[in-house]
């Protein structure tokens, strides 16, 4: 038998009702040397004992996940479910590969990126930061996607932050394209009056139906979800406030788009959604 490796069975971990157990080289390939130890895997269906594939340190493969070509899976990182990760594609740090996940070719998955549902990441495609590809999406070619970004609709071959790819970007993201260069979208608020809300951060900035509100100290990072700017998103994102009002933002507005919402510099207030 023409093994790489051997499962130590007294060096092992617990996963609830998963024992996943220390992978040993037992000969020198590529920048192995016999006798290095891996990381963790629960079966040798998880890692093929062909090609230069390899789980490093503390990873863990385990379900009916498979490694195999020149992968690399390292770090804390884990692979389970049906995923595959094969080709020269490395996962590693804390990142997660799962469900019928692909990651193929030159890829890398690091940080705490998650990948899973049906998603593919492959060509010299990067996904790191807490990114999260998921559903039916596609990450290819030389595309990034870092933050907070959250990719599940669609193909992305594009670097998220370039803005003349902005639109394509918010399209995967969020599942909305614009009409005459504005989006149509959503905030939750506290109701004041009949037609005048309030921000569930802060009471003392308002909305008024017909009415552009604006910010006009925003911050200007595209990179940062989380400040100075008025977020919006689609309908089903909210969970705060007493309201939904529907609002109209231009894409000239739009600061950037991270986890699931966009963050923009104006709005104007549509109407209050019953």
């Amino acid at each position: 038998m023409n093994s790489k490796y051997i499962i130590s069975k007294e060096d092992f971990i617990d996963l609830e009702v998963i024992r996943l157990y220390r992978i040993i080289s037992v000969k020198s390939f590529e920048n192995i040397e016999t006798g290095t130890k891996g990381g963790y895997i629960e079966k040798e269906e998880n890692l093929s004992q062909n090609g230069n594939c390899w789980v490093w340190e503390n990873a863990r493969v385990y379900d009916n996940a498979r490694v195999y070509d020149n992968a690399r899976v390292c770090g804390n990182a884990q692979v389970y479910g049906d995923a595959q990760v094969y080709g020269n594609a490395h996962v590693y740090g804390d990142a997660q590969v799962w469900g019928n996940a692909r990651v193929c070719g030159n890829a890398r998955v690091c940080g705490n990126a998650q990948v899973c549902g049906n998603a593919q990441v492959y060509g010299n495609a990067r996904v790191y930061g807490d990114a999260h590809v998921y559903g039916d999406a596609h990450v290819y070619g030389d595309a990034h996607v870092y933050g907070i970004a959250y990719i599940q609709f669609g193909k992305c071959e594009i670097d998220i932050f370039e803005y003349e790819n902005l639109e394509k970007y918010i399209s995967y993201s969020l599942g909305v394209f614009p009409c005459n260069e504005n989006y149509i979208l959503y905030k939750r608020v506290n109701q004041i009056s009949e037609d005048i809300f309030s921000s569930c951060f802060d009471s003392t900035f308002k909305y008024k139906i017909g009415k552009e509100i604006e910010v006009k100290d925003f911050n200007p990072d595209i990179s940062n979800s989380c400040s100075k700017g008025i977020h919006v998103s689609t309908p089903y994102y909210w969970n705060l406030g007493d309201t939904l009002i529907q609002v109209c933002v231009n894409v000239k507005d739009i600061i950037t788009c991270q986890a699931g919402k966009l963050r923009v510099k104006k709005v104007k207030v549509l109407k209050k959604i019953d």
